[in-house]
């Protein structure tokens, strides 16, 4: 049974190399050397606000438009259009590539970075044979999909309503942005880039040397730890997290803030508990997920796409690949919280009160819809059995005549 186990594994390693492989002959056949002209000095200061290959487009941008302005040296009114047209071109890439809300990188800012890091991968990898050395480039690219618990509840039952709601995805985005654990990676040599997606949803890229491996290295604290660096920052992200400070979301000292959890006995001591799930994923399984993606005709004509295309591709699978983990992860939080001790089975129902109104509000929703199709339903039906009966009307009539 074990020599069975163990071959069904190796089998399947066996099939996850091959389809890597095949997937790398895919990108690197379409992949392209992207030598842009280097970025303008005045655009260098946006470093860490546009992704670097907007950087690279907007200076592109911004030189065609000096070009244009150098030509017309003796119209001033074009001479000031083209320079509020290059303050315009910078604006707008801040804003297309910025959460204004939290003052860090959008999803898009991390997509474009990622595929960046993907161009510099395959540059390092072209025409390679040495395989030890592809997936040790391969392996310098991770991230952690991050989902935010209890902000339902946040929004609903604290007394600042969806103020407090921004100020618990704040201070989430100040753990990823200034946290110890950002701090400690930095130092270990690691790139970390944290954005905000949309609502609770936050993503982190970390780019470095062997990002996914599991590997023994010093922790944090100086603990020892045999993990991937990934995983083991999304780890210490959570905890983190659960670490801040939150009366000034909820203070259940009052009165009035426990009687928003009327069906709850909540002790005047107890503290809301900051939690997230989280999940990770790897550029090599997202190369092996694109293989059969492509087999299994998931992704067709792969040949008519190009380089940008199947980059977007990748990064599409690596946020799908890390969101499903993190559903995952956040289940087994769930039911780790409901058989827990006594405050984190308080904590669960404390979620899970935003939560169960929210459910609440779309079976409502839903009910409503389907009372109205029924209704058009059974309107149609009556319309019929009207017609109905009318033509049995029309062919009695003329058995009588």
């Amino acid at each position: 049974m074990e020599d069975h186990q163990k071959q069904s594994l190796d089998t399947g390693v066996e099939n996850h190399e091959q389809k890597k492989q095949a997937a790398l002959d895919t990108v690197l056949a379409k992949a392209e050397d992207w030598e842009e002209a280097p970025i303008k000095k005045k655009i260098l200061k946006l470093e860490g606000r546009l992704p670097k290959a907007a950087m690279r487009e907007v200076s592109e941008q911004i030189r065609e438009n000096e070009k244009l302005s150098g030509e017309n040296k003796k119209n001033k009114g074009l001479q000031k259009y083209f320079k509020k047209e290059n303050e315009r071109i910078i604006r707008d890439a801040e804003i297309f590539y910025k959460d204004h809300k939290f003052d860090i990188p959008n999803d898009r800012f991390l997509q474009r970075e990622m595929m960046c890091d993907i161009v510099k991968v395959m540059k390092e990898i072209k025409g390679s044979e040495n395989y030890e050395e592809i997936d040790k480039e391969i392996d310098t690219l991770g991230m952690i999909f991050f989902d935010v618990d209890g902000l339902k509840a946040v929004n609903d039952k604290a007394e600042g309503g969806h103020s407090a709601g921004d100020l618990y995805l704040e201070k989430t985005s100040i753990v990823f942005t200034k946290g110890d654990t950002t701090k400690w990676l930095e130092e270990q040599g690691y790139k970390v880039i944290a954005s905000h997606r949309s609502g609770d949803e936050f993503m982190c890229k970390i780019s470095g040397e062997s990002v996914n491996a599991v590997q023994d290295f010093k922790g944090l604290n100086g603990e020892q730890v045999n993990d991937s660096i990934i995983h083991y920052a999304m780890i210490q992200f959570k905890k983190e997290l659960q670490e801040i400070k939150t009366k000034d979301l909820f203070d259940f000292s009052k009165q009035e803030q426990r009687d928003e959890f009327e069906e709850l006995e909540i002790p005047s001591d107890l503290e809301f508990k900051a939690s997230m799930s989280g999940g990770v994923a790897s550029l090599e399984d997202a190369l092996a997920e694109l293989q059969r993606k492509i087999e299994n005709g998931e992704i067709e004509n792969i040949e008519d796409k190009d380089y940008d295309e199947i980059l977007k591709l990748i990064v599409g699978i690596m946020f799908d690949a890390s969101d499903k983990e993190m559903v995952k992860n956040k289940k087994e939080e769930k039911e780790g919280r409901e058989n827990g001790t006594n405050e984190q089975k308080l904590m669960e129902r404390i979620y899970r009160a935003g939560r169960d109104e929210a459910s609440l509000k779309k079976e409502v929703v839903s009910l409503k819809e389907e009372m109205k199709n029924n209704k058009e339903l059974i309107e149609q039906l009556q319309q019929e059995r009207q017609e109905q009966n009318k033509e049995i009307e029309r062919l009695k009539a003329q058995l009588t005549a």
